[in-house]
């Protein structure tokens, strides 16, 4: 998490201190669909090497409206990506790839309601190496995570 704190401040500083001469830079970017009619608005999406063989996956969240599935897609390395689906049982608004047990695999951190708006959940799901994942649930009635999930990463950043 720290880490990626400080790349995201060496990111801004770098981009503040770009000479630009006083024009905008302009970025072209070029689309590369990997999936359709998936999640017509997915609510959190990120890039992050899940299966460690050294290229972005894709991990993102789903809600009923859309898919309601916490998936990944796994990048070949030649950006040809396959799904694995982790759950199918959610409304996951928000999700996260990051080694939670330290055994170098990346694990995923959700924030979801299950059945019910009510029963908002904090959940880890931990890898086993092999890209299979169990739950783990860690708060239950969490309606305001947002809040104490940004105070706990400035406190992490600040230490």
């Amino acid at each position: 998490m720290r880490q990626a704190i400080i790349l995201t401040v060496l990111c801004g500083l770098l981009a503040f201190s770009l000479p630009t001469a006083g024009f905008a830079v302009e970025i072209n970017w070029t689309e590369h669909p990997i999936v359709e009619n998936w999640s017509s608005n997915p609510p959190s999406v990120s890039a992050v090497d899940i299966d460690g063989d050294g290229d972005l996956d894709v991990l993102a969240s789903g809600t009923y409206w859309g898919s309601g599935d916490l998936s990944w897609w796994e990048n070949d390395g030649s950006q040809n990506f396959t799904q694995h689906r982790v759950s199918h049982d959610a409304n996951f608004w928000k999700c996260f790839g990051v080694d939670m047990d330290s055994d170098g695999d990346i694990d995923i951190m959700t924030q979801a309601a299950f059945e019910e708006a009510a029963d908002s959940r904090i959940t880890i799901w931990v890898n086993d190496g092999n890209q299979n994942f169990s739950q783990h649930d860690i708060a239950s009635d969490w309606t305001n995570w947002y809040s104490r999930m940004i105070l706990t990463v400035m406190a992490t950043w600040m230490s």
